[in-house]
């Protein structure tokens, strides 16, 4: 269960974190599956973006949102692609403090073993509010990547036998999703539930 903290200059901020209705949020760290997938697609959006002089992709990297009901919400998402038309490539960046006051073209979240899939869903929504085009959101035991497009419409599946489209957000991107998960080492655990 994520731990909030208020926001003060002298508060000593985990190494992983958000900022939600100006609380800090510690998150977990992606597990190493998890992590793995995310590299692996964002290794063919960096040859995209290198092949097309589009943008850049980033890691780790805090981004605020402009939302009316909270002028303090920052986000990590576990990948992000950002357009040079929203952040040109000369834009000087600050050397101390977080976030990047960009709103990201695309965002990626994988679904860890500590991640509820309803808040993942509801960040998607969040994004894609706050001026997100796309959010994937990728279930890595299943196999199934969520594309949203639309805070309030149903997103498109892709599973793993399909090939993952990038249009309209990247033209003439395409990933075979088979390639975007590594071979599972062990069988994840049921969730155990009361049926009290």
């Amino acid at each position: 269960m994520p731990t909030a903290i208020d926001i003060a200059p002298e508060t000593q901020r985990p190494d992983r974190y958000e900022v939600v209705n100006g609380k800090v949020v510690e998150i977990a760290p992606m597990s190493a599956f998890a992590s793995e997938i995310a590299n692996r697609l964002r290794d063919h959006l960096f040859v995209y973006a290198a092949r097309t002089n589009t943008g850049r992709t980033r890691m780790d990297m805090a981004f605020r949102l402009p939302l009316s009901e909270d002028k303090t919400r920052e986000r990590e998402p576990d990948l992000a692609f950002i357009s040079f038309a929203r952040w040109p490539q000369e834009r000087p960046m600050r050397y101390k403090g977080q976030p990047v006051d960009v709103v990201p073209n695309i965002v990626l979240e994988v679904v860890s073993p500590t991640d509820r899939a309803e808040a993942v869903h509801a960040k998607a929504v969040e994004y894609l509010r706050a001026g997100v085009d796309l959010v994937w959101v990728i279930f890595p035991v299943i196999q199934h990547l969520y594309a949203y497009t639309t805070p309030d419409g149903a997103p498109r599946v892709y599973t793993g036998t399909d090939v993952l489209d990038g249009s309209p957000v990247l033209p003439d991107f395409t990933v075979p999703m088979a390639g975007l998960f590594p071979e599972m080492a062990d069988e994840p655990e049921p969730e155990s539930g009361d049926d009290e």
